[in-house]
């Protein structure tokens, strides 16, 4: 059967093989590599306190490396059966203009955390729709832990050199 294959269908197909591969080519624009020459050396996430009184539900540092790759620290309280702790020490946030200002800021950041009541690893993924996080300021940040999603405001404050 595949030998009666078009030999364009064949291309295209031989190109997203090779794109799935290596997410690097297909998404070179998407390293954060770029910002960790800028005078940007890491990112504060603090979300708002879904209660008066109440601890953030997102404390989280991102430290740039000059690679492009991330160290991450901090603790989520969004779940109901204990806080969540980041044990990924290396991560590789994705970097864009989605505002289209001309500024590169992250938009995603993924990392395993731990749950200290459980012992469950969670894989958690923090993304910015339509926004990238380039300058200090409220973000409505989506925070995906294992299959539950949230939305939360949060302050992001951008570490300057």
């Amino acid at each position: 059967m595949l030998r009666h294959i078009h030999p364009l269908a064949c291309a295209l197909l031989s190109g997203i093989a090779l794109l799935a591969a290596s997410p690097a080519l297909g998404q070179e624009k998407l390293s954060c590599a770029g910002l960790s020459g800028s005078s940007v050396v890491g990112y504060a996430y603090l979300g708002t306190p879904l209660n008066q009184g109440a601890p953030p539900p997102l404390d989280l540092r991102l430290r740039l490396e000059p690679d492009g790759t991330a160290r991450i620290h901090g603790i989520l309280r969004v779940r109901e059966d204990g806080p969540l702790l980041s044990i990924t020490s290396r991560v590789v946030p994705v970097c864009d203009d989605a505002d289209g200002d001309g500024a590169l800021g992250v938009v995603r950041v993924g990392a395993d955390f731990w749950n200290r009541t459980t012992g469950e690893i969670v894989p958690v993924v923090l993304t910015t729709p339509g926004q990238d996080i380039d300058t200090t300021g409220t973000y409505l940040v989506v925070v995906e832990v294992g299959s539950e999603v949230m939305t939360l405001e949060t302050l992001v404050r951008v570490d300057l050199r």
